[in-house]
């Protein structure tokens, strides 16, 4: 049990884990995906309730909470966004698109992706309380982490190496379920808002397997990079979610 729990805070995040990472350990680390998203969230709510106390500005704040979630994660998903939108967004053949994904120089469309997840992440915590803003940056990495550990469970690998790989041929759907129930517990011992946390964690599955379909139909699977795309993506859409229904269900 604490083995996979180690690797998936040395997969999902920078933080130094005294532990050596096995394939066996990391292919049944899904489970804790999403407690390695908290980690990632409470890491970069330290950023903004440290740039609240400087007094700022809400979007100053915002700022240093986007460069905390990517400085926890290494940028990784943020890179995973970037190689996906150049090659998914290429209107290439399959095999030529993920060709473009391995590259490691960042294209147009790559750019735009990374701008736009930046800037729509930093206006819509802006818009937010600090109360709520806390919450959204907890939340957030918390439920696109245990989208990422669903479609793991259900969706083919479009390579036959990567990092993916390590997760396939296996059962991964125990996974998914520790995860899920392991994301709930935010809503009881963090938020205090269960209506929210459950909101956050279904439209994050639903827009993780849609994205997931559209990777299987564009590439034939999903891989590490479109993992990285879909975290970003998910991660982005419950911060939305938070600034919009937030104030109803959190009040």
């Amino acid at each position: 049990m604490i083995k996979p729990l180690f690797a998936a805070l040395q997969f999902l995040t920078i933080f130094p884990i005294p532990f050596k990472t096995d394939e066996k350990s990391l292919a049944g680390s899904s489970a804790f995906f999403s407690l390695a998203g908290v980690v990632v969230g409470a890491f970069s709510a330290l950023f903004y309730l440290a740039a609240e106390q400087l007094q700022m500005g809400a979007f100053f704040a915002s700022a240093f909470a986007v460069f905390g979630l990517a400085l926890a994660s290494g940028g990784l998903h943020l890179d995973g966004l970037a190689d996906s939108a150049d090659g998914i967004l290429s209107h290439r053949p399959r095999e030529k698109a993920l060709e473009i994904m391995k590259d490691s120089r960042i294209g147009t469309m790559g750019t735009l992706a990374l701008v736009f997840v930046i800037l729509i992440k930093c206006a819509a915590l802006s818009s937010l309380t600090p109360k709520l803003a806390v919450t959204a940056i907890i939340l957030a990495p918390c439920v696109s982490r245990n989208a990422m550990a669903v479609s793991l469970a259900i969706f083919p690998c479009a390579r036959k190496s990567g990092l993916a790989n390590l997760f396939s041929n296996r059962k991964q759907i125990v996974g998914a379920v520790a995860s899920t129930i392991i994301a709930i517990l935010p809503g009881f011992f963090i938020l205090k808002g269960i209506q929210m946390t459950g909101a956050c964690i279904l439209a994050g599955i639903i827009l993780g397997l849609l994205f997931s379909f559209f990777c299987l139909r564009r590439l034939g699977g999903i891989t590490g990079d479109t993992l990285g795309a879909q975290s970003e993506i998910c991660e982005t859409a419950i911060i939305i979610l938070c600034a919009t229904a937030g104030r109803n269900l959190l009040g």
